[in-house]
């Protein structure tokens, strides 16, 4: 079942996935020693500090080895030792804060060398693949402003399988046509886990751009899974008749899955829109401040990794607040020209009897210096 997603009022575009900081990751696998492509796709990426691998084909993880990782690549070609176990570690290791990110056999549901588990049975997984499997297809349209597909252009799978995508998950790469199976979903992703229908090891490698687009998805992962950090906006304030244009900086702002407003105590909240994320690191936006109440805001910004806050991060200022000086420093001679005054603005009733009383009193003294001296 397909969920359509819909955007009438926010633009949210992906510009250059950044890696904001580096994640140390496991490839817990039942692949050992066909992992080779893989490895040196995830060793390569700027956002993963360390690989370790796990075989899962001789026990599962525990808790404690999970506790220093921050994302988990799942590959799977051959039988678990326990798939419910392993399932259910990674459903506790998403609840925990971590990503998870499965290939076609992690996904393929009823099979020995699919996870089974609370990951699979609570509804965590975006792509649900069948037994049904067929070969081979090519990449087809994608999105490409998301991160997973950040420098992918063409990606092919030897495998892919008949796949039920989650009505929440977020379709992210499809195959091209003719297909052979029901079905077009390449990519998806749910919450902090991503779904890639592809086998990946080395006796079935993917071409093109694959492996670069499967470090990425391991990458968005983990960012998906932690709480955003907002820490400055430039500019802090606007005033509220119109609107304002900021840029926020912080860290795991997330494609698609972004919310951003202002929020002051005793005050309407302001939503953010066109919100344009670069990487995971910078979020443009405006915000509709005209008759929005002056004072200090709150900038907070969600996804599902949780909320981020910048207490009083910007200010609304009522319009016109930006007198600085007394009264009389407004108006200067250059405000008040001859063109100015009028004759309407003089009028005879602007002339009283008191006004021409000192032209009176000089009268005799004029006529006095006018008759000489009287020698």
């Amino acid at each position: 079942m397909y969920k359509a997603i819909l955007f009438p009022l926010v633009l949210v575009l992906m510009l250059a996935a950044t890696p904001a900081l580096a994640a140390d990751v496991m490839l817990l696998n039942t692949n050992t020693g066909q992992l080779s492509q893989l490895q040196t796709a995830l060793n390569a990426h700027p956002g993963i500090d360390s690989v370790e691998l796990f075989d899962g084909t001789g026990g599962t993880p525990t808790a404690g080895d999970l506790a220093d990782i921050d994302a988990v690549f799942v590959s799977s070609n051959h039988n678990w030792d326990d798939n419910e176990a392993v399932g259910d570690l990674l459903a506790d290791f998403v609840d925990g804060g971590g990503g998870v990110v499965l290939d076609l056999g992690g996904i393929s549901s009823g099979a020995l060398y699919g996870v089974d588990g609370r990951l699979m049975d609570d509804g965590y997984i975006p792509l649900d693949a069948s037994n049904d499997i067929n070969t081979p297809n090519d990449l087809g349209d994608f999105d490409a402003d998301h991160p997973i597909m950040d420098g992918v252009s063409t990606a092919s799978s030897e495998f892919y399988g008949e796949v039920d995508m989650d009505e929440d998950a977020y379709l992210v790469a499809s195959f091209a046509p003719p297909r052979k199976l029901a079905g077009e979903e390449m990519v998806a992703t749910m919450g902090s886990v991503a779904a890639i229908n592809c086998f990946l090891g080395d006796n079935s490698p993917m071409g093109g751009d694959g492996y670069a687009m499967a470090a990425n998805a391991l990458y968005w992962s983990y960012a998906a899974a932690q709480t955003p950090a907002v820490t400055s906006v430039d500019p802090d304030s606007g005033t509220n008749d119109g609107v304002a244009s900021v840029e926020i900086s912080g860290d795991f702002f997330m494609y698609n899955d972004t919310e951003v407003k202002l929020s002051g105590p005793n005050k309407a909240e302001i939503p953010a829109t066109n919100i344009v994320l670069t990487g995971y690191e910078t979020i443009a936006c405006d915000f509709d401040l005209d008759g929005a109440d002056p004072g200090e805001y709150h900038i907070v910004v969600t996804t599902g990794g949780g909320e981020g806050t910048l207490d009083d991060g910007f200010t609304v200022e009522e319009e016109g607040d930006d007198d600085t000086g007394d009264d009389d420093d407004d108006i200067t001679d250059d405000d008040i020209t001859d063109d100015d005054i009028t004759d309407d603005d003089i009028t005879d009733d602007d002339i009283t009897d008191d006004d021409i009383a000192d032209d009176d009193a000089i009268n005799d003294d004029d006529d006095d210096d006018d008759d000489g001296c009287g020698c």
